[in-house]
């Protein structure tokens, strides 16, 4: 070791460590190929190979090979017909919510207290969210069921259909409904997740053996309330592209993956992952010096299934990369709470 370094004093040595590792945190990594810059107000799901952007009251069309043209109501009109968004009015000090189409015709009125819009057929509503029946519409509008459930003042709603299933609670129990209203499953849970491939990630308080005090632990169930994986884990995600993010500490939350087995396929070694799709996922590492931040100081990778890092993206403070479709990779400035798009440099 070169004998000038040792004598710097060690609050000076860990100062120049803390400063050359933000160095490299900030400037590691591969460049941003930018599609649209993180100023959008919204960039909906791609769809036959489209999509719609927004900012402010202009709208325009960006395309898989990524072209940004005006609208054209002959092309684009399905689209922004079944491309449904939620509306927000505050009156007096009071939120509602309605919903309208990307065409800004309007599916339901903005006069309900409690509004889910999932990706699925149906929309779910509440003119109260402390009272009265719970209803259920197809996405043009159209009530198709009223429902009745038992609400106190603990009630915390009901979630919305996906995959023709929602959670719903009564007096902090969850379980789950069919589209047709009618209970699958009785409420028993602490939390729950969506239905996603047959399966639902499902918490329950358990205890611990030699403390005796209550915990909160994830397991997952199929669709007809069976314990598919025991009530065991801190963290869970959803089964997805036949692997499932999980966790079993508490306070450092390291992330792995595991198969419905529980079969460790990669070792818990992340901060924060998104579920796999068609063999990769977006995960990411915490250091020393951003562990306690804000997930934009985070170093954030592509995986496959085999734990092998495809790509490291280079941080830009501010920007969270978060969700990947197709040839694009989202991303979102928490600044100024716009989104982007970059290409997927996989693709």
């Amino acid at each position: 070791m070169n004998r000038k370094i040792k004598i710097i004093g060690a609050a000076s040595l860990i100062a120049l460590s803390l400063i050359s590792l933000l160095l490299y945190n900030l400037n590691s990594g591969n460049p941003y190929e930018w599609v649209l810059a993180a100023e959008y107000d919204k960039i909906y799901d791609f769809k036959d190979g489209k999509a719609c952007v927004e900012k402010g009251d202009e709208k325009w069309m960006i395309h898989s090979d990524g072209a940004l043209t005006e609208i054209n109501l002959d092309i684009d009109y399905e689209y922004l017909k079944d491309t449904l968004k939620l509306v927000t009015i505050i009156s007096d000090d009071q939120r509602l919510y309605g919903v309208k189409n990307l065409l800004e015709e309007t599916i339901l009125e903005t006069k309900y207290e409690f509004l889910s819009v999932h990706l699925d057929e149906f929309l779910v509503a509440a003119e109260k969210s402390n009272g009265g029946p719970i209803l259920i519409f197809d996405r043009s509008g159209a009530l198709i069921k009223e429902i009745e459930i038992q609400r106190g003042s603990l009630f915390y709603g009901i979630s919305g259909f996906v995959n023709g299933y929602s959670s719903f609670s009564e007096y902090l129990k969850a379980g789950f409904l069919n589209s047709n209203g009618e209970v699958v499953i009785e409420p028993q849970f602490s939390d729950v997740g969506d239905f996603i491939n047959g399966y639902a990630r499902a918490m329950k308080d358990t205890s611990d053996d030699i403390s005796g005090t209550s915990m909160h632990r994830w397991g997952l169930i199929d669709e007809k309330g069976n314990v598919v994986i025991d009530f065991k884990y801190t963290y869970m995600g959803d089964y997805s592209d036949g692997l499932i993010a999980f966790s079993t500490k508490d306070r450092s939350r390291p992330i792995g993956f595991m198969d419905i087995n529980e079969n460790v396929i990669i070792s818990p070694q992340y901060w924060t992952v998104d579920d796999f799709s068609n063999g990769i996922a977006i995960v990411a590492y915490s250091s020393f010096f951003n562990r306690f931040t804000d997930r934009p100081g985070w170093k954030t990778t592509l995986i496959d299934k085999n734990n092998n890092h495809l790509y490291t993206f280079k941080r830009i403070p501010g920007i969270v990369v978060y969700y990947m479709q197709d040839n694009f990779i989202y991303v979102f400035d928490i600044v100024s709470e716009k989104e982007g798009l970059i290409k997927n440099p996989l693709m």
